[in-house]
């Protein structure tokens, strides 16, 4: 049965539970160690009760709803999770070849080999976030909002990702009480991030609903998390500017070309389509 009031209610209430486990560990900077343990073990446990609210909407509506609970959580076959790895990375290279140009002609490390000299924060942006953020956002919000709330899988594509990026609004907390930088400045790098994370987030969700593999989101999270956003100030200050940002360009353009080809739903048993 829809209800479209509903699902945004649960959706909101896991986000909320979800942003109130990483908040509550706000009195340390974000990059001590003792406050990134803390928050590991809060959003594990969040994310083992976010599946929840699905759980009880699919129960009272198995009996019409042609797959099984793990399938609509992103659960399904080897082959399938195989498919959308191999068509999640194909993409991705795509996109960031231009960058890796970059990279590879001006020895920049990226930005994971940096993470990787301090395990802990290692640990947390390149493994704990991205699967404990694609579960709850990707996993548990979407098929609600599809299967409860009657959102077109295209649509919500559009709609999780307001409610991920709203996840990294308390950022700003940190910047402003632990950075020391100014509120205005601070405001402005939140709303970038959020603006970036919103629309990452409907590419992780387009994923999500189009290979029906969780694998294929945490993946491309984690990838991104680690070749970061591309160093265009630094390419346009190069002596060889046209080729690094034309590279860029063209690997950004075979990205939005290679999608319906690589994302077509023919390919995936996707339980939402």
């Amino acid at each position: 049965m829809f209800s479209f009031s509903s699902a945004i209610l649960s959706c909101f209430g896991i986000s909320a539970l979800y942003v109130s486990s990483v908040f509550i560990f706000s009195k340390l900077p974000r990059e001590d160690v003792k406050t990134i343990k803390l928050r590991i073990i809060s959003v594990i446990f969040v994310s083992a009760i976010s599946w929840y609210p699905f759980y009880t909407f699919y129960l009272s509506e198995k009996n019409v709803l042609p797959h099984s609970c793990l399938s609509y959580l992103g659960m399904g076959t080897d082959v399938q999770h195989v498919r959308a790895i191999g068509s999640t990375l194909y993409l991705l290279g795509s996109l960031y070849a231009g960058p890796l140009l970059y990279h590879v002609y001006t020895f920049q490390p990226f930005q994971g080999l940096i993470y990787c000299r301090q395990p802990w924060i290692a640990i947390r942006t390149l493994i704990v976030a991205p699967t404990s953020e694609e579960w709850v956002f990707r996993a548990c919000i979407t098929p609600l909002l599809i299967l409860q709330g009657g959102v077109n899988p295209e649509r919500a594509c559009f709609l999780v990702p307001l409610f991920f990026g709203a996840a990294h609004l308390h950022h700003l907390f940190d910047l402003v009480v632990h950075q020391r930088k100014a509120l205005s400045a601070a405001f402005v790098l939140v709303l970038f991030q959020f603006i970036f994370t919103s629309l990452f987030g409907c590419f992780g969700c387009f994923l999500f609903v189009r290979t029906g593999s969780i694998l294929a989101p945490v993946l491309a999270h984690s990838f991104c998390n680690f070749f970061g956003l591309p160093q265009l100030t630094a390419m346009y200050r190069h002596r060889n500017a046209f080729i690094m940002l034309f590279s860029t360009f063209l690997s950004l353009i075979l990205f939005f070309r290679l999608i319906p080809e690589m994302l077509n739903t023919k390919s995936f048993n996707s339980p939402f389509y």
